[in-house]
């Protein structure tokens, strides 16, 4: 009898340890993406606006649009370096910053590639280039969530409620 008390007891310190760690990392991650997804929701408006903008040049409008990809340019850094500052104390959840670092960088990369046609007087298009950023932006992101699904089954967490 003694002994099935002992066992029932270590199995009870055992599950509440797991529960423990699978709260903890369900609130470190919680905390993580409460402060990147507002900077994220922005820069994927502005993405959107760029893509919008872009697809309204003309060559009157060249200088004006030469000028303004630098404005576009300026606002990704900075909501790259707005996700840079967050700060993270779990070593798990970096990998989740690193991803929607890179992701942004990928788009970065689009609008210096528009900048560079830009400046040689080209009109911006669709590039094979510019897919191809644009396919590694895709991708990185994607590899967001399939490390996020990693990081849930690892820890046992489920999805909140929003």
């Amino acid at each position: 009898m003694y002994r099935l008390l002992t066992l029932f007891v270590g199995l009870g310190l055992v599950f509440s340890a797991v529960s423990c760690t699978s709260h903890k990392k369900a609130k470190n991650y919680n905390k993580y993406l409460d402060t990147a997804k507002p900077i994220w929701e922005k820069f994927m408006k502005e993405d959107k606006e760029f893509v919008t903008w872009m697809s309204g040049y003309t060559k009157e409008k060249h200088d004006d649009y030469k000028k303004k990809v630098n404005e576009f340019i300026t606002r990704i850094e900075g909501r790259i370096k707005e996700i840079e500052n967050i700060e993270i104390k779990d070593d798990d959840v970096k990998i989740f910053k690193k991803l929607n670092v890179q992701a942004m960088g990928h788009v970065v990369e689009v609008y210096k590639e528009v900048k560079r046609v830009l400046e040689a007087g080209g009109k911006p298009d669709y590039s094979e280039k510019i897919k191809t950023l644009y396919g590694s932006f895709k991708t990185t992101h994607e590899e967001f969530f399939k490390e996020r699904g990693k990081y849930f089954k690892k820890y046992n967490l489920k999805d909140r409620k929003e």
